[in-house]
């Protein structure tokens, strides 16, 4: 697995099994990290429109550290499209269960418990 640490005074590489240092050369910011893309992509699908409340997301991490965070980009187009998915959302309920669900409780009749003690005797 190839890597890079880069520092704005020295940058470690390992690549192809061979470790190398250097000085950064200020032109070239560090490669992208793909981790972040998977972590906006989560953060996207994750995010819950019907639940939104945007003071309690600056209460737990203030803006002036959302330069930091990967998924700072998305918030604002989130936040805005929130009301329209949470419609959506609504609009979409209910749905029904599986077939599958019906055969699990038509198998796991209550009938058969009923009368019975924790023990299990009647």
């Amino acid at each position: 697995m190839d890597w890079v640490i880069a520092t704005p005074h020295l940058t470690a590489r390992f690549e192809t099994g061979q470790l190398s240092f250097s000085e950064p050369d200020g032109a070239a910011p560090p490669p992208a990290d793909a981790a972040e893309d998977l972590w906006r992509t989560y953060f996207a699908n994750i995010f819950n429109p019907a639940r939104l409340m945007v003071s309690a997301m600056t209460s737990e991490m203030p803006r002036k550290y959302w330069k930091n965070l990967p998924e700072a980009e998305l918030i604002p187009e989130l936040i805005r499209t929130a009301p329209q998915r949470a419609r959506q959302m609504q609009a979409a309920m209910p749905t029904e269960p599986p077939a599958r669900a019906a055969k699990l409780r038509a198998s796991s009749s209550a009938s058969r418990w009923r009368g019975r003690c924790r023990s299990g005797r009647a």
